[in-house]
């Protein structure tokens, strides 16, 4: 593991599909984080979604092409020198009836959807392991759990469950390397891929009333990516109970909070009055048993200006 990119933040991210919707409102949230990102779609330099700020980079091409791939990569690898993060996000959405999708329907999600998906994450998970440290996050979809009569998409589902699968699959071969798989399965998200007119049926098969913003994919994204963070930090520095580490927030607001890792227990301490750490004040238990998160809680009521309000775990 790099501790010095870890410590100093000067991690490397990928996104797929980028140049629009969650991928382009992704690397938006990394950017003012002020991480480097290589951003990737078909055209995203004609695009040109983003300001040019020196910690971006952008990638043309097409995600199911193992050269696309490669040059995501490099471009990650060559001036940041590492791939901390994936974010597989490109995708298509082709809705109709099971019996009428046709051969290049097929082939138009299979390339985006599973080859996409894997060319490029078998080269970052190369490096990954060269670094001993990575987060792979793949962006699914509600619907391979709950399908929903009127919304035929049966061969859309099909691929996306199996990015599911494979997404289980990868976490535990790769558990023990430090690489970290997961997915996000939201609804419907407002993108250039629902047109306006399908908006008012889309908000009635959604609990909440409405379909989901763009920004509702940045918090649960950044929270994964920071309890990796988290972890990692806590790696880094195994004889040292505490670590101050700065972070800036999108609204501009900054604080210093300390990681702890005693007893295989990490927790985020408040140092300035703040109240949010990538969305929320955070409290990873490495070992998620009763005993551990009372001594987590304990400890941190037990400190000065401590607050506690979400337990994650493995």
């Amino acid at each position: 593991m790099d501790c010095a990119a870890v410590a100093t933040g000067s991690q490397a991210y990928g996104v797929t599909g980028a140049s629009r919707g969650i991928g382009a409102g992704l690397v938006e949230a990394f950017l003012k984080r002020g991480y480097n990102v290589v951003a990737n779609s078909r055209n995203i330099t004609e695009a040109n979604p983003f300001p040019a700020p020196a910690n971006v980079a952008l990638v043309d091409g097409d995600i199911g092409d193992p050269c696309t791939a490669a040059k995501i990569v490099e471009t990650a690898v060559s001036p940041f020198g590492r791939i901390d993060v994936l974010i597989n996000n490109a995708g298509v959405f082709i809705p109709k009836p099971f019996t009428e999708y046709t051969t290049e329907d097929f082939n138009t999600l299979v390339s985006t959807t599973l080859a996409g998906f894997l060319y490029v994450s078998q080269l970052a998970v190369k490096q990954m392991l060269r670094q001993k440290s990575g987060s792979i996050v793949n962006i699914s979809t509600t619907l391979v759990d709950q399908p929903i009569a009127g919304v035929g998409a049966a061969v859309q589902i099909m691929l996306k469950g199996a990015l599911n699968a494979v997404t289980r699959a990868l976490a535990i071969e790769y558990a023990k390397e430090g690489i970290r798989v997961n997915a996000i399965a939201p609804g419907v998200i407002n993108t250039p891929m629902h047109k306006p007119e399908t908006h008012d049926f889309l908000k009635g098969l959604h609990p909440v009333g409405r379909i989901g913003e763009v920004k509702d994919m940045a918090r649960p994204t950044a929270s994964i990516v920071a309890i990796n963070y988290l972890s990692d930090l806590a790696e880094c520095n195994p004889e040292n109970d505490n670590l101050d580490v700065h972070a800036v927030l999108d609204d501009g607001r900054e604080f210093t909070f300390t990681v702890a890792t005693p007893n295989n227990i990490f927790w985020c301490m408040e140092n300035e009055g703040t109240d949010y750490f990538f969305g929320e004040p955070v409290v990873f238990v490495k070992n998620l048993t009763k005993e551990n998160i009372a001594k987590a809680i304990e400890r941190i009521v037990a400190e000065d200006g401590g607050k506690w309000l979400t337990v994650y775990g493995s």
